[in-house]
């Protein structure tokens, strides 16, 4: 029997799929998103805390968040920032 075929076999693995987040200004360029901290940068401090609280009550996680979760939170920021306050 020939098992020479199978020597420099490369098992298989599994390698779960990376969601990227990319937040988009108005003709600006895409801003990476990576964490709760990275989402915050572009937004004034007036908003941030806003936004934390925002983030803890609908208990969202960029690392598991569904795409429904982040159209609401970009949902919410937008009013906030439409709103001025």
């Amino acid at each position: 029997m020939n098992y020479g075929a199978f020597v420099n076999r490369t098992p298989y693995t599994y390698n779960k799929a990376l969601k990227r987040i990319y937040l988009e200004n108005q003709g600006g360029a895409p801003y990476p998103v990576r964490s709760r901290s990275s989402f915050l940068v572009p937004f004034s401090e007036d908003h941030r805390a806003e936004i934390r609280h925002y983030l803890r009550k609908e208990r969202i996680r960029f690392k598991s968040a569904t795409d429904r979760q982040l159209e609401k939170l970009l949902e919410y920021c937008n009013g906030l920032e439409e709103d001025g306050s």
